[in-house]
C-alpha cells in the first residue's frame, strides 16, 4: 500500500522530520534552542567515507563520526544506549552522514 500511494514509510518520516528540526535548531530559527548550548560545528577538516554496507550497522568509530558534507558538527560521546539514542547525538550523526548529492536528488 505504501508503493501504490508513493508513501515513506514511518521510519524515513521520522528521520526526515528530525533532520528538519536539526536544521532549524542549526540555522538559530529556533529561539529557544541557542546553537551554541548543543552543536560545536566542524569546518574545514578532510572527508572522511567509511565503506558502507546496506543493513549492516557498524561499531566502528570511523562509521560514527563519519563526515560526507561541509556542514558537519562534531558527535557528541556517549556512555549509554539510551542516551545515544536521543535527539541530539542521533541526529548529529545522521547529519554528518548525509550527502549533498543525495539531498539534492530527494527534492
Amino acid at each position: 500500500m505504501l508503493e501504490q500511494l508513493k508513501l515513506l514509510t514511518l521510519q524515513e518520516r521520522r528521520n526526515m522530520a528530525r533532520l528538519t528540526f536539526f536544521y532549524e535548531v542549526a540555522e538559530g530559527l529556533v529561539p529557544a534552542m541557542p546553537i551554541d548550548t548543543y552543536l560545536v560545528p566542524i569546518r574545514g577538516k578532510r572527508q572522511k567515507r567509511p565503506k558502507s554496507f546496506s543493513g549492516y550497522t557498524s561499531a566502528n568509530p570511523v562509521t560514527r563520526s563519519a563526515i560526507n558534507n561541509s556542514e558537519c558538527f562534531k558527535p557528541i560521546q556517549c556512555n549509554g544506549d539510551i542516551y545515544k539514542q536521543s535527539f541530539f547525538p542521533k541526529t548529529i550523526l545522521n547529519c554528518n552522514n548525509l550527502n549533498y548529492s543525495d539531498i539534492i536528488t530527494e527534492l
